[in-house]
């Protein structure tokens, strides 16, 4: 594994067997977790789809293997995106897939660089600021800042896993402002993919459950996305029912070579 303190920004790649003329998918994983942790959290459930397509897990900043963020925060959405961008641009485009935290950061460079996008799959993504016209989702908003205000300021990173620690020192995702537009004139796929949050206790349904699945149904609606919601599953969709997303993976790829193709060839 690189050394921590000496990577900015680290991919773990599957797949070098994989056919070359598919394009890759780069996976951007959540809050709390890294780009290879277990399921339900990271992506390696995804592994098998290896076999046919080589598949780019990021470890965002602050995570896993990367270094953290340069500036206020250990880990931060614009440096994320960027840091996608650029890996984008070293592989000549890829699909896009980001759940949660990783969702904000994939909505943010497929925006900025369509170009370089050959699908898009968001995964429980909370960048709740797309429907801060909602007065759920608003309230939301509200108890967010107010919860992040109340934090300690002397909570000592080394008593936690990385990854936690991260969290109480990163950029709020739900902070951020995704322009919509740019990503309904895309002609490439584009799927959100939410839970149903049947099973979880009541208080986490109404205050996270409830404004997630209200902010991924009106990012769909708003940038002309399917919308699939798997049953029996709440944030975690893609490690809860991994047999399930890897099929509609695969077919929203093989969709979007497609229809690359088919623009080269007119």
């Amino acid at each position: 594994m690189t050394d921590v303190a000496e990577a900015r920004f680290h991919v773990t790649s599957w797949g070098s067997q994989a056919d070359p003329g598919r394009r890759p998918a780069v996976l951007i994983h959540g809050a709390q977790t890294w780009g290879t942790a277990p399921p339900p959290y990271g992506f390696t459930t995804r592994r098998p789809l290896a076999t046919h397509r080589r598949l780019l897990v990021v470890d965002r900043r602050g995570h896993g293997a990367s270094g953290d963020a340069p500036g206020d925060f250990s880990s931060d959405f614009e440096v994320d995106a960027e840091d996608v961008l650029a890996l984008l641009e070293e592989v000549g485009g890829a699909h896009l897939v980001g759940h949660s935290y990783g969702g904000v950061v994939a909505l943010l460079a497929a925006g900025r660089r369509p170009d370089l996008v050959a699908s898009l799959v968001v995964i429980e993504h909370g960048g709740l600021k797309v429907a801060e016209d909602e007065p759920l989702v608003a309230e939301a908003l509200q108890r967010n800042r107010e919860g992040m205000s109340k934090l300690p300021t002397d909570l000592d990173p080394e008593v936690y896993l990385r990854a936690t620690a991260s969290a109480l020192r990163e950029r709020s995702c739900w902070t951020a402002d995704i322009p919509l537009s740019p990503l309904a004139a895309a002609a490439w796929p584009k799927l959100v993919i939410s839970g149903t949050w049947e099973g979880v206790h009541e208080l986490y349904r109404t205050y996270a459950g409830e404004p997630l699945m209200l902010v991924n149904r009106i990012t769909a609606d708003r940038m002309g996305a399917d919308h699939l919601r798997l049953r029996a599953t709440d944030h975690y969709p893609h490690g809860q029912r991994p047999d399930v997303v890897n099929a509609v993976l695969t077919a929203v790829w093989e969709d979007g070579d497609t229809r690359a193709a088919g623009q080269r060839a007119g």
